[in-house]
């Protein structure tokens, strides 16, 4: 594995270990039922937000063709985001 060079391999490993933890500031809604199991919204929150807030909002839906991925591919993004007083979502759908 000659392309992970030790500085990819570094970024690599921190987004993973980000990607998959269950970090406080991470909230899951489902939006659609399904008979396997609901399709979610992952939200990240700024600090002190609240319901009546009127926060600029954006949505992550992850590559791969519709056909693999998971939301929890731009958790690194969402987490910044709504560091930065955005609310951040990144949705869920079947693949």
């Amino acid at each position: 594995m000659n392309f992970l060079k030790p500085p990819l391999l570094a970024v690599v490993a921190i987004a993973l270990s980000t990607q998959f933890s269950q970090a406080q500031w991470l909230t899951k809604t489902d939006f659609k039922p399904l008979e396997g199991g609901n399709l979610e919204l992952h939200i990240a929150n700024p600090d002190g937000h609240s319901a009546n807030d009127q926060r600029p909002v954006i949505i992550f839906f992850f590559g791969g063709g519709w056909k693999f991925g998971k939301p929890g591919q731009f958790y690194p993004f969402i987490q910044e985001l709504s560091k930065e007083g955005i609310v951040a979502i990144s949705a869920q759908y079947r693949t």
